[in-house]
């Protein structure tokens, strides 16, 4: 990833559903969804504003790696 080994990509997008009810998408992008686990659990136990903010939802995609004609879609995962 460029440079920033370990580190996630992180997003955050603002919302507006008819007029008055907003939201926050946050997208992460990681090679370790631990990282993530760990990082939340940290905002959970010091973070102030977790008091107002409430999750609806949440998800985790696996995306495979690239792949070339020397290797085939996914091949990196198994070694």
């Amino acid at each position: 990833m460029g440079g920033c080994e370990g580190r996630p990509l992180r997003f955050t997008y603002r919302q507006t559903f008819r007029r008055r009810e907003t939201g926050l998408l946050f997208v992460c992008f990681q090679r370790e969804p631990d990282t993530f686990v760990r990082t939340q659990h940290r905002l959970d136990e010091a973070d102030a504003l977790t008091d107002f903010v409430t999750p609806t939802a949440s998800a985790t995609f696996l995306v495979l790696p690239g792949f070339d004609a020397t290797r085939p879609l996914g091949s990196t995962l198994t070694g």
